[in-house]
């Protein structure tokens, strides 16, 4: 199923570098972030999911911590492919 069909319009993107931060909100949060998982070509190998609710309005992704220029290619490729996460 192609993603744009299911999330409409993102409102809130969470934007993380480390994983233990992305822990805690995937765990211990009361969104449901495992409802909607898109895979972004171009994202850290580590973390290439972007994790969603179920509404598709808010959205969770980690850039990983191997330094800036990972970070931001993370981000562009994130702006980049917004129209589907």
């Amino acid at each position: 199923m192609f993603v744009s069909s299911i999330i409409t319009y993102v409102l809130m993107k969470i934007i993380l570098q480390f994983g233990p931060e992305a822990g805690t909100w995937l765990d211990h949060s009361s969104f449901d972030f495992y409802a909607i998982n898109v895979t972004v070509p171009g994202f850290s190998p580590r973390y290439p999911d972007a994790h969603c609710t179920a509404t598709g309005e808010v959205c969770l992704l980690t850039t990983g911590e191997a330094g800036t220029v990972l970070i931001y290619l993370t981000l562009m490729v994130a702006m980049l492919y917004a129209n589907n996460f």
